[in-house]
């Protein structure tokens, strides 16, 4: 519908890059502590991973927002091997707020 909030209503073009990099930075194990360092990336996580990350950060159905920020979900196969679990990545509202065009929409 046309009221429903869709990436393209909350971010320019550009925006991807930069969500798209944060989300690699900020990727974590669901429930985990820390996020995965460069070499678990490398070594967990197929070798396509940032095309699908690229895609996962555009389709607004994988993230849920709280007072923090948003947390972008992956399905196991998504990004890596079964056995690697659900990945999640968090954006804080801060770079959300800074990156939207609409920010109105975002969590206050």
């Amino acid at each position: 519908s046309s009221g429903e909030l869709t990436y393209d209503k909350l971010f320019p073009e550009e925006a991807e890059t930069r969500l798209t990099e944060a989300c690699t930075n900020q990727l974590f194990r669901m429930e985990g502590k820390k996020p995965l360092g460069e070499t678990e990336l490398e070594e967990m996580l197929f070798p396509e991973y940032r095309a699908a990350i690229s895609a996962g950060v555009k389709n607004l159905s994988s993230w849920t927002f709280s007072s923090k920020g948003a947390r972008v979900m992956f399905s196991p196969y998504e990004l890596a091997p079964y056995a690697a679990g659900s990945l999640e990545c968090r954006l804080p509202l801060e770079l959300l707020r800074n990156l939207s065009k609409a920010a109105q929409y975002l969590p206050r």
